[in-house]
């Protein structure tokens, strides 16, 4: 999905009939994925527009959650919160652990080149949960989330 995409679904009513074809039993689910630029997701989806997709009934489904690999390798300044966390992780895995604490996730597919990516990934996996994290790593996830809206 993109903007262009949405602005077609719009003026063809083409939500209805996904929906008619729906429940007619034709297709089992309705899905899309987001690819265009950060403005046009940030006016489409942000966490206000996960939080309604979630209240609908639909999964929800992260795909590229560390940014195309940018939060793997952060700037300085998030390395500087993370040093000082009184939890310990890498940067990869507070990425992960925000989006798994979140009550509407559904999935997180994160890219993985290597096998100790997905080692780390898994491991992430074994220790992550819906409301997991307590008050001060969600202040930690704030403050990061503060520098890389900036940076990025």
């Amino acid at each position: 999905m993109n903007k262009k995409g949405l602005e077609k679904l719009k003026k063809y009513h083409l939500i209805d009939k996904i929906i008619e074809a729906k429940k007619a039993g034709k297709i089992k689910y309705i899905g899309f994925s987001f690819h265009d630029t950060l403005p046009v997701f940030k006016e489409q989806a942000t966490t206000e527009g996960l939080k309604y997709a979630a209240k609908k009934g639909m999964a929800i489904v992260i795909i590229e959650p560390l940014k195309g690999g940018k939060l793997a390798n952060p700037p300085a300044e998030v390395l500087e919160v993370i040093e000082k966390s009184k939890t310990k992780r890498t940067s990869v895995d507070w990425a992960l652990q925000f989006l798994w604490n979140l009550p509407e996730v559904s999935v997180v597919l994160s890219g993985m080149g290597n096998l100790q990516m997905l080692n780390e990934n898994c491991d992430s996996a074994d220790r992550s949960g819906v409301n997991s994290l307590n008050e001060e790593d969600l202040s930690v996830i704030d403050i990061l989330t503060k520098i890389i809206v900036k940076k990025y």
